[in-house]
């Protein structure tokens, strides 16, 4: 569901997940990063980032997103105007991108 960006179901998921006990599965710690960087709480996705990237300090895409994270939080941080305006819209742009958003079909066998 992440990967298509149909972040209700990503949400669903995760929290079905978290109920059956999965709380220290690795790539469920993952998902759980990943969702919260694309709701736009950068803050919390920075958060869960760096718990994941200490555990398990070999993966570099990880790693990756962080510094990517990091940046953003900064940037957003010395500016408590745009902070504030960054995150009520990120909240809002993923909302309308996942409202309006255009599925395309998938690919006919005959063409």
């Amino acid at each position: 569901a992440l990967n298509e960006n149909d972040l209700e179901s990503a949400r669903s998921a995760l929290d079905e997940a978290k109920e059956k006990g999965l709380t220290a599965d690795r790539e469920l710690e993952y998902n759980e990063a990943v969702y919260l960087e694309k709701n736009g709480e950068w803050q919390k996705a920075y958060d869960s980032f760096s718990q994941y990237c200490n555990r398990y300090p070999e993966d570099t895409e990880a790693a990756r997103e962080l510094t990517f994270l990091e940046n953003r939080v900064k940037a957003l941080g010395a500016n408590p105007l745009l902070s504030a305006t960054e995150q009520r819209t990120g909240k809002r742009h993923h909302k309308y991108v996942r409202k309006n958003r255009v599925k395309k079909p998938a690919p006919s066998p005959w063409d």
